[in-house]
């Protein structure tokens, strides 16, 4: 049951609004109106059943009459509030308040006074959905964005750890608008970014960064997926220039990759090196080469993406022709390019 309200002279009071109810409603909930004019029970799931712009004053059957609030103080004994919480349409109960912001639709509608009393002033705003709109901001000259302590930045859901005086260091004065678009192509997660980023990243090992004028696909593949802390620490030790970085990554066509590994050979063996394809592969002996065991060659195999080992010795001490090797168990490291 609403209690009445005690007006002081001169004060304005609300004017009830009578409508007909489109579903059963009780005395303290909101609304909305919808396409017939009825009153309609607003819930916060949606842009077709806000924005809650009336408070119910009669409890009243569905299809019949009764008095709406539109705004000002609303009284219910069957409240409970807390003085000065703001009150938001709920998103589980159609028609009901809540004292906890919603995390989609976030529409204040009123404000506690008491336990049992309300100040009504609902919005007319009906798409307040920061969680999941696509937002444009331009900052003009000279204005910021400024992120409180204690806030986080994330990309597709990963929280972006890098300090701003990290980020600063990692863009520098040099970047240009050419090295900036080879940034905005690179697709390596945020997690990625900040192991490579790390702890350790200078304005010096940056400028390094900003002269490579390797492609972002050739970055994106030297991210991979199984960067950490301790490889990247590594890339941020090393000494040579991004000209020697850049030799090197253009010293192997694009696309192309290394395998390596050991094997224990007799005479010959065929090696499955991990790639799907082998161009070209190298093997020198790890143990000491003698009279039956001299050195190791690799050849085309006829399984794709294998090799073959052959070890070899000279057919008598005389004789240099090489035969194959007769020592068994030849520890040989081998490495192979290919795709």
């Amino acid at each position: 049951m609403l209690e009445q309200i005690q007006w002081s002279q001169g004060m304005e009071q609300p004017q009830d609004i009578g409508l007909t109810a489109a579903a059963a409603t009780s005395v303290g909930q909101v609304g909305y109106i919808d396409s017939n004019g009825m009153f309609a029970l607003a819930l916060a799931t949606g842009t077709g059943t806000i924005p809650a712009v009336l408070c119910a004053v009669d409890a009243c059957e569905a299809n019949r009459g009764g008095r709406f609030r539109p705004w000002g103080v609303v009284v219910n004994k069957d409240w409970s509030w807390t003085a000065g919480n703001k009150l938001y349409l709920s998103t589980a109960t159609a028609g009901a308040l809540t004292a906890s912001a919603p995390t989609t639709y976030i529409l204040p509608v009123a404000v506690a006074l008491s336990a049992t009393a309300i100040l009504l002033y609902p919005s007319m705003q009906n798409d307040y959905t920061p969680n999941t709109q696509e937002v444009a901001m331009t900052v003009a000259s000279g204005g910021g964005i400024d992120f409180a302590s204690g806030s986080t930045l994330k990309i597709a859901g990963v929280t972006v750890s890098a300090t701003a005086t990290e980020v600063n260091a990692l863009v520098g004065s040099a970047l240009t608008t050419t090295s900036a678009a080879k940034l905005q192509a690179i697709t390596a997660t945020a997690t990625e970014i900040n192991s490579l980023v790390g702890s350790g990243l200078t304005t010096t090992s940056t400028a390094k960064l900003q002269a490579i004028n390797a492609t972002a696909t050739e970055i994106n593949s030297l991210v991979g997926s199984g960067l950490t802390t301790t490889s990247t620490a590594k890339l941020q030790a090393l000494t040579p220039t991004s000209t020697a970085l850049n030799l090197m990554l253009q010293s192997t066509t694009a696309g192309y990759k290394l395998a390596r590994g050991t094997a224990s050979v007799t005479t010959s063996s065929e090696i499955a090196t991990g790639l799907a394809t082998v161009v070209a592969g190298v093997a020198t002996l790890i143990d000491d080469p003698n009279i039956t065991a001299m050195f190791a060659t690799v050849a085309a195999s006829t399984t794709a993406g294998n090799i073959l080992m052959k070890l070899w010795q000279p057919t008598a001490t005389n004789n240099v022709t090489p035969q194959a090797a007769t020592k068994t168990s030849v520890n040989v490291q081998w490495e192979a390019v290919g795709t």
